[in-house]
């Protein structure tokens, strides 16, 4: 009895399966259909399942879905004449197409919907994993931010994939998480609350804007005036002025969201080539900054670098982690802590 099967194959496979006739497919993702191509296409179930079967896909482009159809109801030894369709993921990877000699057709995406999705949720998982990182890295048996939701935390991931820019009614952390720096702010401790002062001036307006507005406001100028204060000190400023703190926590449903913000964005700053043992922060060794850092207010150091692991990912720590972590895998040039030679 004849089968069909949708499987997520990377494009090195193909390439082997398509030169040698062959190729064993047991372990690639895979789901089972009536062999009905345009049904499929609506079917959210079964693309859900296939891709949850999935590892993290860095790139469209080097992955494809196969049409199969086989007899046996277990996938296996597949031969090239059990391939009846090609599928590219996304319309970026139909665009590059696939070069075959002899050629072959590439369909366009029928899941690309569904791999969109998985691919913001590839995201947020791998940002959450960068939380896990950073605390660590500060010594902290955890790191939690409960005014950030699940929900913000889809619309801030689908707003990096989509490459938008936040507009709305959405949380005040998805505005901060997506703010880049686009005036000549000053750059110092002024500038990062400045910034801050932006991201709340976003908020109110529920529009990201790019304009000097926010830097000739009364709070902006008076900011603006207080050159060579501490952050410590700018924080006590922001706070002083009550009648702005109440304004700032009917808006932002937080008081103190513009020295957290503003720490955040320094801390972005600073690590945003990544996070690298081999650099020098402010003068000091990676080691010696993270000990400095860790004496700033708790109640705005922990959102701060939950925001930072969010921001840095997984993608921008492990390389750290891994030379910390002495991976036994890794050669000893790469090893962090190295045996004494006899």
């Amino acid at each position: 009895m004849e089968n069909n099967f949708i499987l997520l194959i990377h494009k090195a496979d193909f390439i082997d399966f398509f030169k040698n006739g062959r190729f064993n497919a047991a372990n690639c993702p895979n789901v089972k259909f009536d062999g009905d191509i345009k049904a499929l296409e609506s079917n959210r179930k079964l693309a859900e399942k296939l891709f949850k079967k999935s590892n993290f896909i860095d790139y469209s482009i080097d992955y494809l879905l196969l049409h199969i159809c086989m007899n046996g109801s277990k996938l296996g030894i597949l031969q090239i004449k059990d391939a009846v369709s090609i599928y590219a993921l996304d319309d970026s990877a139909f665009s590059i197409g696939l070069d075959m000699n002899p050629a072959v057709i590439l369909n366009p995406p029928i899941w690309q919907d569904a791999f969109e999705q998985f691919q913001i949720q590839t995201n947020i998982s791998k940002s959450l994993e960068g939380v896990k990182l950073i605390a660590e890295l500060w010594g902290l048996d955890k790191l939690s931010f409960q005014k950030i939701k699940k929900s913000d935390l889809y619309d801030i991931f689908a707003s990096v994939y989509y490459e938008t820019e936040p507009h709305g009614d959405l949380s005040p952390w998805t505005y901060l998480l997506r703010y880049e720096r686009h005036e000549n702010y000053p750059k110092d401790n002024r500038g990062y609350f400045i910034d801050a002062l932006h991201v709340f001036g976003n908020v109110s307006r529920k529009l990201t804007f790019h304009d000097s507005l926010i830097e000739k406001s009364r709070k902006g100028k008076e900011l603006y005036s207080h050159i060579g204060f501490s952050f410590n000190d700018l924080a006590s400023l922001i706070k002083k002025d009550k009648t702005f703190i109440q304004k700032v926590k009917a808006v932002t449903g937080c008081a103190d969201f513009i020295p957290i913000a503003a720490l955040f964005l320094t801390l972005k700053d600073y690590f945003k080539d990544g996070v690298d043992e081999e650099r020098m922060y402010e003068g000091k060794t990676l080691e010696n900054f993270i000990n400095a850092v860790k004496n700033f207010d708790a109640k705005y150091l922990k959102p701060a670098l939950y925001l930072l692991g969010l921001t840095l990912g997984w993608d921008n720590i492990y390389k750290l982690m891994y030379k910390r972590w002495d991976l036994p895998i890794l050669s000893l040039s790469n090893k962090r802590y190295q045996p004494a030679s006899k």
